[in-house]
């Protein structure tokens, strides 16, 4: 039992140095990179003539500076804002359409213990242009990219049209799933944490449960890449959510009803990587409306929600 509550306040550490560095990027204070730092740079054909460009990362107390030098020549530049952007945990070139070899930097950041965000970024005229997702119905623009099971999320050619799809993963989180009930541990997360999160961390903690309470993946949202003069993702509707997921999910037991939740990787039922086991995921139109609030609610905790603006004069062309 002593092991056990070792192991739990061992994680309420590791979640309190992530409440910390949210709280502090919400004030827009951050205590890491200060002073100008240029990062090792990651080559990506950002501008398919088919000879990768270097991608340079650089930091100072006030910005985050990206510059695309093709040889010598600075080719594009911009900077990011901070707190909304924050240092990559990894940087890679994907290409979103399958017959062209152009490349986009993908930007993948920490939000929480297991929450990470996705960012596409592209030249566009000298300036270094972010990707946004496009919610036709409710002309809205969003970004970043979000999931909360895996490392990562699922960049893939789903339906097999040439434009490849980004695929947003959640945990389950099904309201009948065990809760932590330990009034020693509920005290340690009262006395870690300060009064403004400390009861919305509290839920958190004794709704995972060390993992009991995350159920089966489930996919949240899909986007699908437009190849556009400005590209971004359109975000699928209630109808084509379920077709393409459809066809994500064909083997998977989880979607089929044929297996029950385990936390055993030799049972393929908690699998990391989205890009070679799907066999522990569901689809978003199976969660109860308590597991979508759920959700929203961890979300919002961990990353300030989602960052939506209105179409406004920039509207995506429709293809």
């Amino acid at each position: 039992m002593k092991i056990i509550k070792l192991l739990i306040l061992l994680v309420i550490f590791i979640l309190g140095i992530f409440i910390y560095k949210h709280i502090d990027s919400k004030s827009g204070v951050t205590k890491e990179n200060e002073g100008s730092i240029e990062k090792p740079m990651i080559s990506v054909d950002l501008l398919g003539t088919g000879v990768a460009q270097q991608t340079y990362i650089s930091y100072s107390d006030n910005e985050i500076l990206i510059q695309v030098k093709d040889g010598d020549e600075l080719v594009a530049e911009g900077e990011l804002e901070k707190g909304k952007f924050r240092e990559p945990r990894e940087l890679s070139g994907v290409q979103l359409s399958t017959s062209d070899s152009k490349e986009y930097l993908h930007w993948v950041q920490t939000a929480g213990p297991h929450q990470f965000e996705s960012f596409f970024f592209t030249v566009d005229n000298g300036k270094i242009v972010n990707l946004l997702g496009a919610d036709l119905e409710n002309e809205l623009w969003y970004a970043p990219f979000w999931t909360s099971r895996g490392n990562d999320i699922l960049i893939k050619d789903i339906d097999e049209d040439g434009l490849k799809e980004v695929v947003e993963f959640v945990d389950e989180y099904p309201p009948e799933a065990p809760r932590l009930i330990d009034d020693e541990i509920k005290q340690i997360t009262k006395n870690e944490f300060d009064d403004d999160v400390e009861d919305d961390m509290w839920e958190i903690v004794s709704r995972e449960n060390s993992g009991k309470g995350r159920g089966f993946r489930a996919v949240w949202n899909i986007y699908s890449f437009v190849d556009a003069e400005k590209p971004y993702f359109r975000k699928l509707n209630n109808e084509e959510l379920e077709d393409v997921t459809r066809i994500l999910l064909i083997t998977s037991p989880a979607y089929l009803g044929k297996s029950t939740f385990s936390m055993n990787i030799e049972e393929g039922l908690f699998t990391p990587d989205p890009e070679t086991d799907l066999s522990d995921t569901i689809s978003r139109s199976q969660l109860t409306d308590n597991s979508i609030e759920f959700n929203e609610f961890v979300r919002d905790f961990w990353a300030g929600g989602y960052y939506s603006e209105p179409f406004g004069k920039y509207k995506p062309i429709k293809k």
